[in-house]
């Protein structure tokens, strides 16, 4: 089609049938907040079945040196503490 007194077709003007993206993210922002939340509590599930318990003997170290950390913190606050 051409109009005339130009010398270049004139094309309709296309429009795009999407919809906008306010309007499809709050669409889909609930299924997708509930896909994530699956899949989080999915993964959880499959890393607490294959983590293994600690020892006893290596879990009897991890609990004294936080009991020699935790006294050496009150060690450094009862030296730096004005008297009174």
């Amino acid at each position: 089609m051409t109009i005339q007194g130009w010398d270049h077709p004139v094309r309709p003007v296309m429009r795009s049938r999407q919809v906008s993206p306010s309007k499809n993210r709050a669409v889909r922002t609930p299924n997708r907040a509930a896909r994530l939340l699956a899949i989080g509590n999915s993964l959880k599930a499959e890393y607490d079945a294959v983590a293994t318990p600690l020892p006893t003997r290596l879990a009897a170290l991890v609990e004294q040196l936080e009991t020699q950390k935790a006294e050496r913190k009150i060690a450094a606050y009862s030296f730096h503490r004005p008297p009174g």
